[in-house]
């Protein structure tokens, strides 16, 4: 509902391409998944703010999502586990890659994934979907 109101107000076109860009790959840690697996029938939620992200009966698909946005590059699952997940991670804001506060409580944000639920999160260049925008107005007056 919203694409042909912005094209036609804004004369907006827009396709999608695959580029190929720095980003992470999330794949199973040594010792495997340590994440609570959950009730396949539950509905999914979860909440998240600085420093942690609670799952109930999440997908993997659905953190790469949450990492994408806070890491600001694309986080491909190549785990392969479709199961529904309820976990609680935790990591120290001010060192969400490493190289940071040692003085926390609490680890890295890849630390984290690694110790709290037996994922790996590795730098790569990945194949990622983007939007690019082939031309746009400024809209008439109303």
């Amino acid at each position: 509902m919203l694409q042909p109101l912005l094209a036609d107000r804004f004369k907006l076109k827009l396709h999608q391409e695959t580029r190929l860009m720095p980003g992470y790959i999330l794949t199973v840690a040594k010792g495997g998944i340590k994440a609570a697996v959950a009730d396949p029938n539950r509905h999914s939620g979860g909440n998240g703010g600085r420093g942690f992200i609670d799952s109930r009966a999440g997908q993997l698909s659905g953190l790469t999502i949450r990492l994408t946005a806070l890491l600001g590059r694309p986080v491909i699952d190549m785990t392969g586990d479709k199961r529904k997940y309820d976990f609680h991670l935790q990591w120290n804001p001010q060192e969400t890659l490493g190289g940071g506060d040692s003085a926390s409580d609490y680890p890295s944000l890849i630390t984290a994934l690694q110790e709290q639920l037996g994922l790996k999160l590795e730098s790569k260049k990945v194949n990622a979907n983007i939007l690019v925008v082939d031309r746009a107005e400024l809209p008439l007056e109303n």
